[in-house]
């Protein structure tokens, strides 16, 4: 069975001041006794044993912090499950801790994957979110990378963040767009409680958010970009495998700390309090068996993220009734208000229901 597999790391240099992640600063005696549950929770988990894995995402938090040595032990941990020969296998990382000396060491590991976190190109809007790099240090680490082989490099981006102009926006994806990239992530920014955003700023204005997304899809495309999900765009046959996964609802088994997991349409998490993960893992804060009503709507809700919708046909096989029979009214609305469109056999989000997703989305749940 093709599996997917997330390795979270917990630990950050700092914490943005727009991150409301479960991850921790300035932790460093924690490493080593992170790194031996995970361990044990990998050996221990009954899923890998008889699966293929074709996708690994290290995330965090930020896992280029660690020393190699740790990132070195999760992969030769994994390497004695089946892993696919073409497995695409992802390491998130930030400029300032990604070393060409990390970087030929993930390669060496097996790693062909970066997810770089440039943010923004402006150093008044990289202090604003507490970053530490600054955007030289980008380009350094980029071009680090395509010296240490790799070829498969993402870079995330955020928009309508406070004091942002257009002109910025469109000067941090011209900075990623010459960096040779194969992907591009470009979220636009949620102003999450228990942040410092929350106290100290507003959400940027909704026309502005929305011209910073739409010059991001026109540039983007101009540049070879295609976009394959609301936030995402990649070149030809370079999208994230392991998103997909996500939204395609493959099987994912997630490890470490508050990791979430899809299997056999069970779902589940670890427990995200670090002192009782490290003492006690592979114990499950919460196991959630779904119905079909619930895998229906996530079927939709998730498929609706990706620019080629969900295929009616697939519906119809995977619950064995059509799709107009549960949702056709829901359906039939969204298509008169310009919000859903038909094409080849397909349900897709037009462009005035990406802007309005949340409210398209939330009908059929």
């Amino acid at each position: 069975m093709a599996l997917s597999v997330y390795v979270h790391i917990p630990f950050c240099e700092k914490k943005c001041n727009y991150c409301d992640f479960n991850s921790f600063a300035n932790m460093e005696e924690h490493y080593e006794n992170y790194i031996d549950a995970l361990v044990v929770e990998i050996r221990n988990c009954p899923e890998l044993k008889d699966s293929n894995i074709v996708t690994i995402f290290i995330g965090g938090g930020t896992p280029s912090v660690l020393p190699s040595k740790y990132v070195c032990k999760i992969m030769n941990t994994l390497s004695s499950f089946k892993i696919a020969e073409d497995a695409e296998i992802t390491i998130e990382a930030n400029p300032n801790s990604l070393t060409r000396e990390k970087l030929l060491d993930y390669k060496s590991f097996g790693i062909n994957r970066l997810s770089v976190g440039l943010q923004a190109y402006q150093e008044h809007l990289l202090k604003i979110m507490g970053r530490l790099h600054s955007a030289k240090d980008f380009l350094i680490c980029i071009d680090a990378a395509h010296s240490a082989g790799f070829s498969n490099i993402s870079a995330d981006l955020i928009f309508a963040l406070p004091s942002q102009s257009l002109d910025n926006w469109e000067e941090s994806l011209n900075a990623a767009i010459r960096a040779n990239l194969k992907h591009i992530s470009c979220y636009g920014l949620t102003i999450e409680e228990n942040t410092p955003f929350y106290n100290d700023y507003k959400p940027i204005d909704e026309n502005i958010d929305r011209q910073m997304y739409y010059r991001a899809v026109e540039l983007l495309a101009a540049h070879g970009f295609s976009q394959y999900e609301i936030s995402n765009f990649a070149k030809e046959n370079f999208p994230s495998r392991h998103n997909c996964a996500y939204w395609e609802r493959s099987n994912y088994i997630g490890v470490g700390l508050s990791a979430h997991s899809l299997y056999n349409n069970v779902r589940f998490e670890n427990t995200n309090n670090l002192e009782l993960y490290m003492k006690n893992v592979n114990q499950p804060q919460n196991i959630i068996r779904l119905t079909q009503k619930d895998i229906m709507e996530e079927f939709i809700f998730l498929g609706l993220r990706m620019m080629k919708g969900i295929s009616i046909e697939e519906f119809r096989e995977e619950f064995g009734t059509d799709i107009y029979n549960i949702y056709g009214d829901i359906i039939r609305k969204n298509t008169s208000n310009g919000l859903l469109e038909i094409e080849d056999n397909r349900i897709k989000l037009t462009q005035k229901g990406i802007d309005l997703s949340n409210i398209v989305l939330s009908e059929f749940i």
